[in-house]
């Protein structure tokens, strides 16, 4: 139903901020422009670095 999107939609512009600012910038599980790639370049970067 399109109510139901509209209600979606307005509930994830309000929510979304709220608990996007409570993530670790290291957290990368279904959260908005991060992706599986972005962690495991990441893990890469961490790996080539000097110790």
């Amino acid at each position: 139903m399109i109510a139901d999107r509209v209600v979606q939609a307005a509930l994830k512009l309000v929510l979304e901020p709220i608990f996007e600012s409570d993530f670790k910038p290291v957290s990368y599980g279904f959260r908005p422009k991060r992706r599986a790639q972005d962690a495991i370049a990441e893990i890469h970067f961490c790996d080539s670095s000097p110790s």
